[in-house]
């Protein structure tokens, strides 16, 4: 999850809500930090190269920067071949138990419908939209 602060989780929440016609569904996919998929972020397990049509080979990988409670920063790293350029990209990921997300969404008057497996380390969670509208501060 890329959002990391809680004041904006909550109003991705509203902006969800209000997004949702009565009765509509959300589903969304999160990572289960209990699997700790990052331990696997790492050059010897990401390393690929990829051949691009007008470019050449392209070398990729990431790695793990640092962990910080359900924070993990990540930096992606990219070589072009041809001329050697390097291209990085830093990320900061939050990894919400589900236990969370559930408490989180149905606050707001959304209803936790469904839940389980969505593929390794992904859990996929499901909401029902309430009659009632979030306002901002309501998980605060």
């Amino acid at each position: 999850m890329a959002i990391l602060d809680m004041p904006d989780w909550e109003g991705t929440l509203c902006g969800a809500y209000d997004a949702l016609r009565p009765g509509g569904h959300l589903v969304f996919e999160t990572r289960d930090p209990a699997d700790r998929v990052w331990q696997d972020w790492n050059r010897e397990e990401s390393y690929s190269i990829t051949e691009i049509q007008g470019i050449g080979a392209v070398e990729s990988w990431v790695r793990v920067v640092d962990v910080i409670g359900p924070l993990v920063r990540v930096r992606w790293t990219w070589v072009f071949t041809s001329d050697r350029e390097v291209l990085t990209s830093d990320s900061t990921l939050r990894f919400l138990l589900v236990t969370r997300s559930r408490r989180y969404w149905s606050r707001p008057g959304l209803t936790w419908t469904q839940s389980g497996r969505a593929g390794p380390a992904w859990t996929r969670a499901r909401f029902l939209r309430a009659p009632s509208r979030v306002t901002p501060g309501a998980l605060s």
